[in-house]
């Protein structure tokens, strides 16, 4: 599994696939990544390995003993495993800066560097950002809402205007942006399907207001609810405010009377203002207290740990490479496994879209050619078919595992291996 280098990207419309939807692996299909944020413990655990190397006789290679960082059983494990990867290719890996750790059942997640934690000061620094995209996303929808209103009133059908509306927003969004549109009362979709940005940019559902948006990003404290609400009072400015006094108007006198007094409580209108928020979310540090992270951290966040911010043995993600720190995670029941070899697939294939992507683009048209064949007509397992990355990175796993079913089940997916494999041995001259 890894996990891509961007935050957000503009939402788009659900597209329609050939391949196993995200629902059926679950959450362990998801792709990430994030930086690194303090991996002291693991870089003890490395020194420590790379003292003992020669001794154990355990190491994949003799020039890579940085690239396991892990008690010395489970350093021996995974080297065995690496037995059979060309040591070019694990150098390179080290000389990229990859490094591969065991995640055991209890451990804090954020303990192992990759759910880089944000500061409130961060989030200030970009509000010039956020608060230009909820310009832009006012200008490009407000014609819109305008005939949507006028049509409702008139007992009008306003579903193609609706339709226009949403590919307005979704246009106006830049391909990097910080804030993304809060149309659902629940993030249970973002966090456990692959198709939750794209949803929650399809649907229009009406949240009771800024305090239960706050409590689903997982806000807890008061400060936290009172932090949440006021970054997304500035993103939207007098907006937000409009979208409170709509849903008032409708309200019964008891409803205008309660909510008044709290305006975090009041609804908000969002059939007629499309809200930012900013991508927040407060996860459980494995300590007592809690971080934030962005939404798609926390979507993994879920999918490794429990409410406390704990491992869990049962999680369904087996080993996991993230991208931007280069890091790969492997279960501590999977160590013995071909997953690790398959994580070293994605960071192979990482490593050389950075270092000839001239080459890795010709590469990787042929590639996908063959993903979608190969989603129709099948290949060397189930997981292959999730998506191109993964497809590579099986294909990586069984070159060096079982080289003869790669090549007996799909001869093209054996080719395209092979060629990046070389590739990224002759990065290392």
């Amino acid at each position: 599994m890894k996990i891509s280098s961007q935050r957000l990207t503009r939402l788009s419309p659900l597209p329609q696939r050939a391949a196993p939807s995200r629902a059926t692996p679950a959450i362990d299909r998801v792709e990430i990544s994030e930086r690194p944020t303090n991996i002291s413990g693991w870089a003890r655990a490395g020194v420590t390995l790379a003292l003992m190397g020669a001794a154990l006789g355990c190491l994949a290679g003799p020039a890579t003993p940085g690239l396991i960082q892990a008690a010395p059983a489970d350093a021996a494990k995974l080297s065995a495993r690496y037995q059979k990867v060309d040591p070019k290719i694990l150098q390179l890996l080290e000389k990229d800066g990859v490094t591969v750790s065991v995640v055991r059942p209890g451990q804090s997640f954020t303990a192992t560097g990759v759910l880089p934690a944000r500061s409130l000061a961060d989030y200030q620094s970009e509000m010039g950002k956020m608060q230009a995209t909820a310009k832009r996303v006012e200008a490009a929808t407000a014609p819109y809402a305008r005939g949507i209103a006028r049509l409702q009133q008139n007992g009008g059908d306003s579903s193609q205007l609706q339709r226009e509306r949403r590919m307005a927003l979704l246009d106006s969004l830049p391909q990097d942006s910080l804030a993304v549109p809060y149309s659902i009362p629940s993030l249970a979709g973002l966090i456990r399907d692959s198709d939750g940005l794209h949803k929650l940019a399809q649907l229009q559902k009406l949240p009771k207001g800024t305090t239960l948006m706050a409590q689903l990003v997982g806000a807890k404290t008061p400060t936290q609810i009172q932090e949440y609400t006021q970054l997304v009072e500035s993103i939207n400015g007098t907006r937000l405010e409009q979208a409170r006094q709509a849903a008032l108007a409708t309200a019964t006198p008891a409803q205008q009377a309660a909510w008044s007094k709290d305006p975090g409580q009041i609804p908000l209108d969002l059939k007629g203002y499309d809200i930012l928020v900013p991508d927040l979310a407060y996860v459980a540090d494995g300590s007592g207290g809690s971080v934030r992270v962005n939404l798609l951290d926390a979507s993994i966040h879920g999918a490794w740990a429990d409410g406390n911010g704990k491992t869990v043995s049962n999680s369904s993600i087996n080993g996991q490479y993230f991208s931007q720190s280069r890091k790969i995670l492997v279960q501590s029941s999977r160590i013995g496994t071909p997953t690790s070899v398959h994580e070293l697939g994605h960071a192979v294939e990482d490593a050389v879209s950075r270092h000839d992507p001239k080459f890795f683009g010709s590469w990787h048209s042929k590639l996908f050619t063959a993903y979608q064949r190969a989603a129709q007509s099948g290949t060397v397992s189930e997981y292959a078919t999730s998506n191109v990355g993964e497809y590579i990175a099986e294909g990586v796993s069984h070159y060096y595992e079982n080289p003869e079913v790669l090549r007996q089940k799909d001869s093209k997916l054996f080719e395209l291996t092979q060629q990046l494999l070389e590739r990224a041995g002759q990065l290392l001259q």
